[in-house]
């Protein structure tokens, strides 16, 4: 028996080499994956399929999934469906996004920023109240809990008012959502979804592939995005990490089309086919240009395993080698692959001040302590890094030149730039940027601040645990 179960692993493992050598484009992370499926027998074989191969490139989806993207790429031509006011300003990085996401920069957009659960979640559910016509609602997370039982509060008068309410949400995010709650959201009428479900026959596919966006449209006129999941963890102490700071978006103008094209796509995966692009849910957005109140510059960042490549991860090369003055990171999951660490390392020979942000407690150990194993490297560099322990900083911002920032859901680590889909707002505007520059400044006030000389003379057994958590980086 032993004989044959070492024969298949063999079998199996030569298998997963032999796909490394023929496909894999990135040397490290094949290096990485090789090593991984020598020292761990069996598991790493196993890992590798699930987690390692890049299934964009390779057609390993199920062939409903194959049937349902043909004929959306046939019948759904997504360009008419996006915002229709196009800035004529020309910037290096808007350009970079329009080519490769097909997102246009918009100035006609009325921007809000949330640094506060609590006051995000009051005026987002006040907001829904008030819908005419329709909400839809996409998130990663939705956890049972007090704001949980609040929105199906709002859900059952929305549809008593005969409005569409459509809920989608990430399965393995959600993982704790219990079916008698999810049937109480059907009983009152709500249409609700799993993302990318986990079913026989697809775990390949879905299991790596996780949907990280946070999307709530109202009316087709207003949206609300950015990095808050729908969890009680926002509003109150209910782990040991405390009350959770995060950012948040409220946005009117042309770009909430463009996220409705997203929630749209992302429905008709969903639902196996059923559209929601019609005018119905496509408003004709008055252009507010003229409006001093209303003329900030926003443009989204959409990435997924779809797409041909990682959108995510170029915004944020390209914004780093933009920086002339100082840049501010604040992220709680900073892994960087070679491009990000390359960029960065060029932005601190060009004299760029950059500082980073990070919860010095994590959600999960092993990511902490592979993100740790990189500070002595930054720090050598003249990169400042601040450990805040107050609580969990959830927080997905980077600034430029106190001119630009991009809010959203996409971390600074390999799972957002190559497995999840994510959605960032970029936003091109002085007085807005500097305001998240000085929350930032607020925070490093409260936190430890990393010196080399100290963090170099960390405990051995604490160098072991960050170099153990640096050899998973590729599934992190």
């Amino acid at each position: 028996m032993l004989s044959i179960l070492l024969v298949a692993h063999l079998i199996l493992a030569g298998l997963s080499i032999l796909h490394l050598v023929l496909f894999s484009s990135r040397p490290i992370k094949a290096i990485s994956w090789l090593l991984f499926i020598v020292v761990f027998p069996v598991v790493g074989v196993i890992l590798y399929f699930i987690f390692g191969i890049n299934r964009r490139k390779n057609t390993f989806l199920p062939l409903k999934q194959q049937r349902l993207r043909k004929a959306f790429d046939e019948k759904i031509d997504i360009s008419k469906w996006k915002g229709e006011h196009r800035s004529n300003e020309i910037h290096k990085l808007s350009n970079l996004v329009e080519a490769s996401c097909q997102f246009f920069k918009h100035d006609d957009t009325t921007v809000q920023i949330y640094n506060k659960g609590n006051i995000m979640f009051d005026d987002m559910l006040k907001a829904l109240e008030e819908a005419r016509e329709f909400v839809h609602i996409q998130y990663y997370l939705l956890e049972e809990g007090k704001l949980l039982e609040r929105l199906l509060e709002v859900c059952i008068k929305l549809v008593e008012k005969n409005v569409q309410v459509i809920i989608l949400y990430d399965e393995i995010g959600s993982y704790q959502l219990s079916n008698a709650t999810i049937n109480k959201f059907k009983a009152a009428g709500v249409e609700i979804s799993p993302i990318l479900p986990l079913k026989w026959g697809t775990y390949l596919y879905t299991l790596n592939f996780r949907n990280h966006r946070k999307i709530v449209i109202v009316d087709g006129t207003m949206a609300f995005t950015g990095g808050m999941n729908f969890s009680d963890k926002y509003i109150s102490d209910v782990d040991d990490l405390g009350i959770w700071k995060d950012m948040h978006l409220r946005l009117k103008g042309a770009i909430v089309k463009d996220l409705q094209v997203l929630f749209a796509t992302e429905y008709y995966y969903a639902t196996d086919g059923k559209s929601l692009f019609s005018s119905d849910y496509f408003k004709e957005l008055k252009n507010t240009t003229n409006n001093t109140t209303n003329n900030t510059s926003t443009q989204l960042v959409s990435g997924s395993p779809a797409d041909h490549h990682p959108n995510i991860m170029l915004q944020y090369v390209q914004m780093i080698y933009n920086a002339e003055e100082t840049i501010f990171i604040s992220n709680p999951y900073i892994i960087p692959n070679s491009p990000l660490i390359e960029a960065l390392r060029n932005a601190t020979l060009r004299g760029v001040e950059i500082n980073l942000l990070i919860p010095k407690s994590s959600d999960t150990w092993i990511v902490k302590y592979c993100m740790f194993s990189f500070f002595e490297e930054l720090l050598s560099w003249g990169i400042h890094i601040y450990l805040y322990d107050k609580t969990f900083i959830h927080k997905k911002v980077i600034t430029v030149d106190g001119k630009i920032c991009s809010i959203g859901s996409g971390n600074f680590d390999h799972r957002s730039f190559e497995h999840n889909f994510e959605s960032n707002i970029i936003i091109y505007d002085k007085d807005l940027t500097q305001k998240v520059d000085s929350w930032f400044i607020e925070d490093g006030k409260l936190s430890k601040k990393l010196e080399l000389a100290t963090y170099k003379k960390r405990p051995v057994g604490r160098k072991l645990k960050e170099g153990f958590a640096r050899f998973f980086s590729p599934l992190l």
